[in-house]
């Protein structure tokens, strides 16, 4: 009986040696993964933002816990009368975001711009600079606006290809359930 009572004691004692390092590399591969978990806290939402300058246009922003960004627009239809990119209708915009800085996020998001009668199908891809008011949930910051021929690589960050770019500035808040 004692040598059974010792056996399961050695045996757990060796069980628990061998699982205890492997579960706490695991806990690091988790916060290697998220190393910025206060950024998740303030910058992960919904937010409805406002455009200014070449374009004025509403947009939907979310950003994703795993650092994914998806977003819509007010003008994806093109805005009419206007000449050039901006009148180009377009789809929804993909990306990522990362944080950088107190407070900051960067966002490398891309689309498409679809063929009207005058311009070509194209690739666009926005960069985003956001910082965030935490107690008043608002959000500012700058979007440049870049579009490349659909077959040219809109990541490459020394394309310079790009046949039309513009920069606005923007404002919003977070979206909340009430």
């Amino acid at each position: 009986m004692k040598t059974s009572k010792s056996l399961a004691i050695v045996t757990i004692c060796a069980l628990s040696a061998f699982t205890i390092p492997f579960a706490a590399m695991n806990l690091r591969q988790a916060n290697a993964y998220y190393p910025k978990k206060d950024c998740d806290r303030f910058a992960v939402g919904t937010y409805l933002i406002t455009l200014s300058g070449a374009s004025s246009a509403r947009e939907l922003l979310t950003l994703t816990q795993d650092g994914n960004f998806f977003a819509s627009d007010s003008s994806q239809a093109g805005i009419s009368g206007t000449p050039g990119v901006v009148g180009q209708p377009f789809g929804n915009l993909q990306g990522r975001w990362k944080c950088t800085g107190n407070r900051e996020i960067t966002i490398t998001a891309v689309n498409f711009g679809f063929p009207t009668g005058t311009l070509s199908a194209s690739v666009v891809r926005d960069d985003y600079h956001i910082t965030f008011d935490s107690t008043t949930q608002v959000v500012q910051g700058t979007l440049i606006f870049r579009s490349f021929p659909l077959n040219a690589n809109p990541l490459n960050r020394n394309n310079d290809s790009s046949v039309k770019s513009f920069r606005a500035t923007f404002t919003g808040q977070r979206v909340n359930a009430d």
